[in-house]
């Protein structure tokens, strides 16, 4: 019976481990894709792109009339009537604008809308996985290296600007200073199945009450009209016209960066300050987490012209390469000095090390943990962790005369008392900003939870005495 259980504990163990380092593919697919998680490569193992965000310098032409109103189009103007226009050079970012103080609140408008990126209702996309942000401050100039290999400069400078607007007169109702918080909504059809998006806009104190003015004043309304009189060409009668019900909608616009989102009107009173859109010609989610971001971060001070660079990835195959050959030559060593010291036990002992790592591997795929250089030194502690606890097993139940499960049970609880301390100290780790401790903090304790659970469950069962 005990041999039996360990044969199916080595099947599970070698399972394991064949799906961990193969994969588990679609066979019924022309393309076999693994159907496992990707792991999430940090700065250090992923291609980095920096986006560089400049202050527009551009200066416009621009000419008025004599009345003082821009003239969008001179292409029509004849040489000899230019003499009643004027025309001056306006930069696209005025001078005065061009302060620490708004370079200061950009920074920060696009940090926001950085963090939007790196996961939004676990849709993907144009998201992120992990950037970094710097800014000149004499400049205003802002650099932003990232993972994802997307335009994001484009999210990132747009202005932002938000407006309900008249659809007749252009009177703007609502803009970005009524604006409390912007975000992705969704809701499913309940005989498709479908799933729409739609954004939610949460408007500010003032906003709630112009929203619930608005909602009343721009609905659909029924109009009766009487058309003139004909007038019959034979007799000369007057023919009186049948009175006609129109159904007339007075309608908002609802625009971003003077692009219009959707044209609506009311139906019914909005009292709680939410308003939904839907974008008819979008259908992408991340669209809409664009909008939502750029709406809810508000709007820049300064205008903002972008450009990706691709920088490429600062560790090489070769030292990657390197390092995987080193360590599995390490790992065939201390094979070898198990088999050697514990003969069958020893054996045992490198499939429970296998599996272990393995399992580790798998749970980091799952947990979506990035993988950069110090989550790699976190696993490679807990692997030395493991070995040696298996070793320190063997050496003590041949040394006290123990049996293997005996001498397990000893080992775990001097060292569960001993790294509890440890244990409080890496969890603190998982909540750091920077990606290089919080993904060492994370393997950790994956690393010491699957430790202690795979010791109990697959070690202790597998050795028969």
């Amino acid at each position: 019976m005990k041999k039996a259980k360990a044969i199916i504990i080595v099947l599970i163990i070698v399972l394991i481990s064949l799906i961990s380092f193969i994969g588990v593919y679609n066979v019924k697919s022309v393309i076999k894709t693994n159907l496992l998680p990707e792991y999430l490569l940090g700065m250090d193992f992923d291609a980095k792109i920096i986006t560089t965000l400049k202050v527009d310098d551009t200066v416009n032409s621009v000419t008025y009339d004599a009345e003082g109103n821009v003239v969008e189009d001179t292409s029509t103007l004849e040489e000899s009537d230019m003499e009643a226009y004027t025309t001056e050079n306006v930069p696209v970012n005025k001078p005065e604008s061009l302060t620490t103080e708004n370079y200061k609140i950009a920074k920060e408008i696009i940090e926001k809308r950085l963090k939007g990126l790196t996961g939004v209702n676990g849709l993907d996309g144009i998201i992120i996985r992990e950037y970094t942000l710097s800014q000149n401050e004499q400049n205003g100039t802002i650099e932003v290296k990232h993972t994802k290999d997307v335009d994001i400069a484009a999210v990132l400078f747009a202005e932002g600007k938000f407006e309900i607007t008249d659809e007749e007169t252009g009177e703007v109702l609502l803009n970005n200073s009524n604006v409390k918080s912007a975000k992705v909504d969704s809701t499913v059809d309940s005989l498709t199945g479908v799933q729409q998006f739609y954004l939610t806009i949460d408007f500010n104190k003032e906003g709630k009450e112009k929203l619930k003015e608005i909602s009343n004043k721009y609905v659909q309304s029924t109009v009766q009209t009487t058309p003139e009189p004909s007038v019959n060409p034979e007799t000369g009668e007057t023919i009186a016209a049948e009175p006609k019900t129109e159904t007339v909608a007075k309608n908002v616009l609802i625009k971003l960066d003077d692009t219009t989102l959707e044209t609506k009107y009311f139906s019914e009173t909005i009292k709680n300050g939410k308003l939904q859109v839907l974008i008819q010609s979008v259908s992408d989610p991340s669209n809409y987490i664009v909008y939502a971001l750029q709406i809810d971060s508000g709007k820049l001070p300064i205008v903002y012209t972008g450009s990706n660079i691709y920088v490429g990835t600062p560790v090489s195959e070769d030292f990657i390469a390197a390092c995987l050959y080193t360590a599995i030559g390490v790992f065939a060593v201390l094979s070898l000095v198990l088999v050697f010291k514990f003969r069958l036990k020893g054996l045992v002992a490198i499939v429970l090390q296998v599996g272990y790592l393995s399992l580790l591997l798998l749970a980091l795929r799952y947990v979506n943990a990035y993988i950069t250089i110090s989550a790699i030194l976190a696993i490679v502690f807990a692997n030395i962790l493991n070995y040696t606890f298996l070793f320190r097993v063997l050496a003590k139940a041949n040394k006290e005369n123990l049996s293997t499960k005996q001498a397990m049970d000893a080992e775990m609880l001097d060292l569960i008392k001993t790294y509890v301390p440890v244990l409080i100290a890496i969890i603190v780790l998982c909540f750091a900003k920077w990606l290089e401790i919080s993904s060492f903090g994370i393997a950790s304790i994956w690393g010491i939870m699957i430790f202690v659970i795979y010791n109990l469950l697959f070690s202790r069962n597998i050795y028969s005495k």
